[in-house]
């Protein structure tokens, strides 16, 4: 049995929604949740998925946020070089039950290589050049 607290001011939906999500990142990629009443849930947690594969390459424990960080990572790292159009996604998702294996394909799309020389602020204000630099993610 799984016991966790909420704050009274959530609504069943909130709280769905939060065991929902936490039992997909631990590898329950076709949890069901089903309310019961007011306080009480029926969770069908299904099989626990504890390998992924990618391109064929085998990333070991299966955690959402941690494919998560690998791609943002990717992301950031072509964003920081001179290509903010990175696309990075999962596609051709596979769920092989028999081995409890996740198989995916990365979908990855370096876009132009850019270069800012120049960025105008309109305006009667001062503007600190930090928060430009956040704003435009440089």
């Amino acid at each position: 049995m799984y016991n966790r607290k909420y704050k009274a001011s959530l609504s069943n939906q909130q709280i769905r929604e939060d065991l929902y999500f936490n039992y997909i990142k631990q590898g329950f990629c076709f949890v069901t949740i089903d309310s019961i009443n007011k306080h009480a849930f029926l969770v069908k947690k299904g099989t626990r998925f504890s390998k992924i594969k990618i391109n064929g390459g085998e990333l070991g424990v299966f955690r959402l946020s941690e494919v998560s960080k690998i791609l943002k990572n990717k992301i950031n790292v072509d964003s920081n070089n001179g290509f903010p159009f990175t696309s990075c996604h999962l596609d051709s998702i596979d769920f092989d039950k028999g081995t409890n294996t996740v198989h995916a394909k990365m979908s990855y799309e370096k876009g132009p290589y850019m270069k800012i020389n120049e960025v105008i602020v309109r305006g009667n204000e001062m503007v600190h050049e930090k928060l430009v630099q956040s704003v435009i993610n440089i």
